[in-house]
């Protein structure tokens, strides 16, 4: 992470310029444009704030703006005393943020070489890397991210709409999940199956947590949280969530969630595990068993795993 430092009556632009040492005559000669893209890519990182606060309101993050955040009328004057308003002290940018606006600003993140080993013993050759997919399909202009963009729509093997990012080479930028919650038309970009819908809802007696439902191969329904993968930094599915039954439709416990209550309840030892053919369900204050379709006390579930440590 990289910390930028607000100083007093300091705007936004104003502090990366004097992270990256730029002199007032440097910034004049920036085109509009290139700060816009700049005050973007901080924009997206408050979105990542905004999306792990959302779904962690225990452990929020600082927020970098208190107010606006409207990219297209930065070249404005009128608008300066209320857009992109930060508050003095410092924020922090990832890494990778920080190099693609080192870089937009002609001040890139230098990398010393790595330095070879001694006698180090010859490497095959790298296999080259597939040249990517150019994109086919049809392209329309959608909201994704909150901005208007490009991006390709086509039919996978199984006849379920794909949708992907129109790179500007032509190719597929990441895949693309529908936005229901936020009206038709709408889509955040990130590592997602085909037809991926993302809807708020109520999650481990948290509201508003975002959750993707999609159809896997065989035609089953799968919910699951959104998160942020650590590694890439896209966003994409994580944990399977379960149903709460009798609480009505949008409240979902997650799989660990559920598996602890059951270890609980069932007061289960190392090596324990239900039944075979035996699943679990919540409805929102007891466990509920289950054996091909029907409830099962929990008397029966716990003298069936006794009986076959019993037997082994």
């Amino acid at each position: 992470m990289v910390d930028i430092q607000i100083g007093k009556k300091q705007g936004l632009t104003q502090a990366v310029a004097s992270k990256l040492g730029l002199s007032k005559d440097e910034c004049k000669k920036i085109d509009v444009s290139v700060w816009q893209q700049v005050v973007r890519e901080i924009d997206n990182e408050q979105q990542n704030i905004n999306q792990h606060n959302k779904a962690n309101p225990n452990d929020p993050k600082a927020s970098i703006f208190s107010g606006g955040n409207d990219t297209s009328t930065i070249d404005k004057k009128s608008n300066w005393s209320s857009n992109f308003i930060t508050q003095e002290g410092s924020f922090s940018l990832s890494d990778e943020s920080w190099s693609k606006i080192s870089g937009l600003l002609g001040k890139p993140v230098e990398t010393k070489p790595e330095e070879k080993p001694k006698n180090k013993p010859e490497e095959k050759p790298a296999e080259a890397k597939p040249e990517a997919k150019k994109a086919e399909g049809k392209v329309l202009k959608r909201s994704v991210d909150g901005e208007k963009t490009q991006i390709v729509v086509r039919k996978d093997e199984q006849g379920r709409k794909v949708r992907h990012e129109l790179n500007p080479d032509g190719t597929e930028g990441d895949a693309l999940a529908a936005t229901k919650t936020f009206g038709k038309n709408k889509y955040i970009s990130g590592d997602f199956p085909a037809q991926t819908r993302i809807y708020e809802r109520t999650v481990d007696g948290k509201k508003d947590v975002q959750i993707g439902v999609y159809k896997d191969d065989d035609g089953n329904k799968v919910r699951k949280l959104v998160i942020k993968d650590e590694k890439t930094g896209k966003t994409t599915l994580g944990e399977t969530l379960i149903p709460v039954k009798t609480f009505g439709k949008n409240t979902y416990i997650t799989e660990s969630q559920l598996n602890a209550k059951v270890k609980q309840d069932l007061d289960l030892k190392e090596g324990e595990e239900l039944p075979k053919g035996v699943t679990a369900g919540y409805d929102g204050h007891n466990v509920k068993y289950f054996y091909k379709g029907s409830e099962v006390p929990k008397a029966s579930v716990r003298a069936t795993i006794d009986n076959a440590k019993v037997k082994e």
